[in-house]
């Protein structure tokens, strides 16, 4: 970010390189994709963060544009009933839920997931787990890693039998 900044202000100079400068990139962010790339990198919204142990997926350890977090809270983005949303309930008292999950429509990007995806975003709105719906062992490691451990027994597929301990 820091170089960043000290580009724009190379730009305000009266100089005529920095005119040229100016000029050229002026036409290049005349380019839809280069201008979103740009303004990201000046906001800090293209910043991914490792998240180690995670499945790989396009929104691992990048911001969740749009979504809007409770101070201090995450946000799973599952849809009702899937057993993501189930073995989430130990998490309710950290852990917000929201519903209908469409990774293109609520984070304006593409993802590889389908109808039943999910996502986990952290309190500072980076995801830091993605799977699907099915995929409650994985989610439930990543709600006791980013969470800790849950509140009440952990259940899969609403079956009380079946409970899975916290990873840490």
């Amino acid at each position: 970010m820091l170089a960043n900044t000290r580009a724009q202000m190379a730009l305000t100079l009266p100089d005529p390189d920095a005119v040229a400068v100016r000029e050229l990139l002026a036409d290049l962010l005349a380019a839809p994709d280069a201008n979103r790339h740009v303004a990201a990198m000046i906001a800090g919204t293209d910043i991914r963060y490792p998240m180690p142990g995670a499945p790989d997926h396009p929104l691992l350890g990048a911001r969740a544009p749009g979504v809007r977090l409770d101070a201090g809270r995450g946000l799973l983005l599952a849809d009702a009933g899937t057993a993501v949303a189930v073995a989430a309930d130990g998490w309710r008292d950290r852990v917000d839920r929201g519903e209908a999950f469409d990774p293109s429509d609520r984070l304006g990007r593409t993802a590889a997931t389908d109808g039943t995806g999910a996502l986990l975003v952290r309190p500072d709105g980076h995801v830091c787990w993605a799977g699907r719906g099915a995929d409650a062992d994985d989610a439930c490691a990543a709600l006791a890693r980013w969470f800790g451990a849950p509140r009440t027994p952990v259940t899969h597929r609403g079956d009380p039998r079946r409970t899975a301990a916290p990873t840490s």
